[in-house]
């Protein structure tokens, strides 16, 4: 069955992704790679200069690169696991009328080529926003994802889709994105375009840097350390820069109004939700 395949593999990334990221979730450095720790001899990282750091800092990105694009694939299978529901969904016999899971108004259309990449313009109607604006944030989101997919291509055909370069490519062109629309249009972008754009706190370790501080099970992140924070890697690359125990600013949304606090620069010691919520909510 399609709903039974997509739960298994939602599994196994899930399983992949836990194990690469536990020690950066609770402490800890970069964990290695199961999928690459699996290699019975992994051949050295090639580096320009000679130097063993160098190389450990190009092994490092490629975790990374590997645990950000599982952890997008989980998301994506979460959906077109909802959507089967919600397509396959029929009232059972004997006259029940149980609800089937719905997709999201600006849910992913499957017919498109850039499924992920997928933009809602009545999103952003519903947001109040004004049809130049909407325009103005289409076009340059297409510009965008255009550019993504060439880099994508060219990466393919001269042979370094999974290296360093490459991740540092893509996460360039996204940060450009990003500092250029500001928070409040990007927020809007991806929301509009399907993707999650809050992290709310699912669990905490008794004793963490967040539990001493009062952050409390279903806050959501907002900012941290005065940066915006819309998806959960970002949040922990946060926490591991500046000084160790530094106090820095939590910024949480409780119950409709914003809570803050200080906690000191290291992990929060807490299990993140990644979903989407309109922007201003």
């Amino acid at each position: 069955m399609p709903e039974l395949r997509i739960v298994i593999a939602v599994a196994a990334a899930t399983s992949l992704v836990v194990s690469i990221g536990a020690s950066l979730l609770f402490g800890g450095g970069e964990p290695a790679s199961p999928a690459v720790a699996a290699a019975p001899e992994r051949q050295r990282v090639p580096t320009t200069d000679g130097s063993e750091l160098a190389a450990l800092r190009n092994e490092l990105e490629r975790e990374r690169n590997l645990r950000l694009a599982l952890v997008r694939q989980i998301d994506d299978l979460w959906e077109a696991l909802a959507q089967g529901r919600s397509r396959s969904a029929a009232p059972p016999a004997g006259g029940s009328t149980r609800r089937a899971v719905s997709p999201p108004r600006n849910a992913v259309d499957p017919e498109n080529e850039m499924a992920h990449g997928w933009f809602s313009v009545q999103a952003l109607r519903d947001l109040g926003m004004g049809e130049n604006e909407i325009q103005r944030l289409r076009n340059r989101f297409d510009e965008v994802e255009l550019e993504k997919l060439y880099a994508r291509d060219r990466a393919a055909r001269e042979g370094w889709t999974d290296s360093s370069r490459h991740y540092k490519e893509m996460l360039d062109i996204q940060s450009e994105f990003r500092e250029e629309l500001g928070e409040r249009d990007y927020d809007a972008v991806l929301y509009a375009s399907g993707r999650n754009n809050r992290v709310r706190v699912q669990d905490l370790l008794r004793g963490s840097a967040a539990a001493d501080v009062g952050v409390q099970v279903g806050d959501v992140i907002l900012s941290y350390a005065g940066q915006r924070v819309f998806d959960p890697s970002t949040l922990y690359q946060r926490t591991k820069e500046g000084s160790v125990g530094e106090g820095v600013e939590l910024e949480v949304l409780r119950g409709g109004r914003i809570v803050r606090f200080e906690v000191p620069r290291g992990p929060l010691g807490g299990k993140m939700e990644h979903f989407a919520a309109p922007p201003g909510s």
